[in-house]
């Protein structure tokens, strides 16, 4: 996994779409607090956080998650 720039020190946010089993999610927290990341954050437009998601994000180095949610399907009117 590649990082670019330098972390140490700094807070880190990662931003995707959409956040399912989170895996990829965790395995980038784990670099950057290696590298020296203070603060994780991770954030979607859609967090589904299926299956084991909850669990992993709870023990990975991630210290919040934050999803926007699906406004694409309010109406006008």
């Amino acid at each position: 996994m590649n990082v670019v720039g330098d972390v140490a020190g700094k807070i880190a946010i990662m931003v995707d779409d959409l956040i399912d089993d989170v895996q990829s999610f965790v395995d980038a927290a784990v670099v950057l607090k290696e590298r020296g990341a203070y603060k994780i954050y991770a954030l979607a437009t859609h967090g589904i956080l299926s299956k084991e998601a909850p669990r992993l994000i709870e023990e990975s180095p991630i210290d919040e998650v934050g999803e926007g949610g699906d406004k694409s399907s309010k109406t006008n009117g």
